[in-house]
């Protein structure tokens, strides 16, 4: 299976509501650019997360998620899909 491992950054605002809206999510060659990414937006965003995936290149389909480090609150979905429950909002 020829895999492939992307890294990604996944920010999240506010709208005037007070959800958590996702921004575009961003991809990185390395994980060290993935944090330094996630540490630029931490003050600015609501919530920030990232994280590594490992996909199949063949099938598209997407193994292992990864989480590299997390600033803020995520949607609730997004913490329970990455563990960390404790980042709900």
């Amino acid at each position: 299976m020829p895999t492939l491992t992307r890294f990604m950054v996944q920010a999240y605002k506010r709208d005037e509501g007070g959800d958590l809206i996702a921004e575009e999510p961003l991809q990185f060659h390395c994980p060290d650019e993935a944090r330094q990414r996630l540490s630029d937006l931490s003050n600015k965003r609501a919530g920030v997360v990232a994280y590594s995936w490992i996909g199949d290149m063949k099938t598209g389909e997407t193994g292992k998620i990864n989480l590299l480090c997390v600033s803020g609150s995520l949607p609730k979905f997004a913490a329970i899909a990455q563990g960390i429950e404790d980042h709900a909002a």
